[in-house]
């Protein structure tokens, strides 16, 4: 039974990690393929956004589910991801700025957390809302 528990306690983590690692990846494409500006290069960012969508909504119920018991870690990834990338994705052709300055912060708030330089914060009341800004 201890074994199970320490397994899982030192596995759980890095699971998060990992997803705030495929969010900056994802983000990080979504950058460089709205950078190419051929037919077949829009026919290919519809396929990927299609892809990524996917991808963010198949974690949404765990994250939503981790975050509304006050879990901070999830709190960012579900904002990051269900508020910030998804909306980018789903609009690629259009920039938007204000998604990608949250995106950012979300994502450096994280990856300072995980290097051990700085707690999460309790987020404030900065406009999202829980099932996201509609």
């Amino acid at each position: 039974m201890l074994l199970v528990f320490v397994a899982a306690w030192w596995f759980w983590p890095r699971a998060d990690r990992r997803f705030c690692d495929r969010l900056q990846a994802l983000r990080s494409e979504l950058t460089e393929r709205k950078r190419k500006n051929s037919t077949a290069d829009i026919h290919d960012l519809k396929k990927f956004t299609t892809q990524a969508i996917a991808e963010l909504d198949a974690r949404m119920p765990a994250l939503e589910t981790k975050a509304k018991t006050g879990h901070q870690e999830s709190l960012y990834l579900l904002l990051a991801s269900r508020d910030c990338l998804k909306p980018m994705l789903a609009n690629a052709t259009e920039t938007q700025k204000a998604l990608e300055e949250n995106l950012d912060y979300f994502l450096w708030a994280l990856k300072n957390y995980y290097d051990g330089y700085q707690p999460l914060e309790v987020l404030p009341d900065h406009g999202f809302r829980p099932g996201g800004n509609k």
